[in-house]
């Protein structure tokens, strides 16, 4: 009996002659002898469990060993390649994220302006009603005298039933995303702080009268500003007519926002 030394370990074939079946491909040995000898290749090692004949056990065992980590390691290598950096992605999304509240804001406001140019334009030419925009609000600016008399803080009969306040009461029910800011202003003539009671107590009773319709207290919110932003000169009579104002600015609630801001 003879016995094959391959890659798969030892076989045994039939063989008259185990010499004359040796050659550079296949060790062969008989079985009383032995096995190999010094004859033996260096690359095949005897299996002291098994007696079988393994080559390169060594290597065999080290790949066998090794070779899933590293190909773990590739296949994470070859991710992150083509993985975009996770700073790069979370800045890509913060991107299109303020690009989709950039658009939706546009679309709001275009809407309510829409809406205040359709109401106001049927008024009287000299009404003085004013509607500034910006991208992020929109303020309808109205002369205090059209909403109170001189020094006055009670506000005039019927001012609900009618513009400006009748389309502002219009403009939140329909706009429901939005929300408002009362900002009430006053000339520079009387003194700071009497300018500023006379504008905080006109802003709550405009507060006051917008509560009671059907719109949501937490969505209008006030506040009375004294002489701060002028937009005239105080030394004519226009001027100060012109920093007597009413403002209603109109706003989608952003975050870090809790109010829209003054009109410029």
């Amino acid at each position: 009996m003879n016995k094959t030394i391959t890659d798969q370990g030892i076989d045994t074939n039939p063989s008259p002659n185990c010499d004359a079946h040796r050659n550079n491909a296949v060790v062969k040995c008989c079985a009383d002898h032995t096995p190999f000898g010094a004859n033996v290749p260096p690359q095949y090692v005897q299996s002291a469990a098994s007696g079988r004949w393994q080559r390169w056990p060594r290597i065999r065992s080290m790949w066998k060993t090794w070779h899933k980590p590293w190909l773990l390691l590739g296949a994470t290598l070859a991710v992150s390649l083509c993985t975009p950096p996770l700073s790069q992605a979370a800045a890509q999304s913060r991107v299109a994220s303020a690009r989709s509240q950039t658009r939706i804001i546009k679309r709001e406001l275009d809407i309510a302006e829409a809406l205040l140019h359709k109401r106001l334009d049927g008024l009287p030419a000299d009404n003085q009603f004013a509607v500034l925009r910006d991208p992020q609000q929109l303020t309808l600016r109205v002369p205090a005298s059209v909403l109170f008399d001189a020094d006055s803080a009670v506000l005039k009969p019927n001012s609900l039933q009618e513009p400006p306040l009748s389309v502002v009461v219009e403009l939140l029910r329909k706009r429901y995303r939005l929300v408002s800011q009362i900002n009430v202003y006053s000339d520079g003539l009387g003194g700071q702080i009497a300018n500023h009671g006379l504008t905080e107590q006109r802003e709550l009773a405009l507060l006051t009268a917008l509560h009671t319709t059907r719109i949501r207290p937490t969505r209008v919110a006030g506040a009375g500003l004294g002489a701060e932003a002028e937009i005239g000169s105080d030394e004519t009579p226009e001027g100060r007519e012109q920093n007597r104002r009413v403002e209603l600015v109109f706003a989608l609630p952003q975050p870090g926002i809790t109010r829209p801001g003054y009109a410029r």
